[in-house]
């Protein structure tokens, strides 16, 4: 039996994309040299962190419409 893992991932999200969006992910992870899973786990964190970032989004919760401040 393998090794337990310290920090195990359970949790999965699956989405349907278009080829050209395929594409682009493979182009973007054969050039970074990550599978795709990492650039997408790399991809939800920058967006977590720009969203606590984000003075008019902060306390605001998912979903919800908020103005762009110009």
């Amino acid at each position: 039996m393998g090794r337990m893992k310290a920090d195990p991932r359970y949790n999965i999200i699956s989405l349907r994309i278009c080829r050209d969006e395929y594409s682009s992910l493979m182009k973007i992870s054969r050039a970074r040299k990550i599978s795709v899973s990492d650039l997408m786990r790399e991809a939800v964190q920058n967006l977590v962190t720009s969203y606590s970032e984000c003075p008019n989004l902060a306390g605001a919760p998912l979903g919800e419409k908020v103005a762009e401040s110009r």
